[in-house]
């Protein structure tokens, strides 16, 4: 836990500040990625357990990996390997 800290802490050092103006700016992509990731993916995931007719472990855990995030250990990589 202490390297994986220090990797995102590491991450937010190295933000430019014309980049964080801009995205204040336009704040549209990351509205688009916020409703992609936290409605649409979720809706998705729990659509699919309904028409599969999955079994409720197995749909519970479909709809987990729907809501959770998925970019948090390709970024960390792309930071190590600059």
């Amino acid at each position: 836990p202490y390297i994986i800290t220090f990797i995102s802490i590491q991450m937010g050092i190295l933000l430019e500040v014309e980049v964080l103006r801009e995205i204040v700016r336009r704040p549209i992509a990351v509205a688009i990625g916020f409703v992609c990731q936290y409605g649409i993916m979720p809706l998705l995931a729990f659509a699919l357990t309904k028409i599969f007719r999955y079994p409720p472990l197995y749909g519970f855990a479909l709809f987990v990996v729907g809501c959770c995030p998925g970019g948090a250990a390709s970024n960390q990589l792309t930071v190590i390997f600059d």
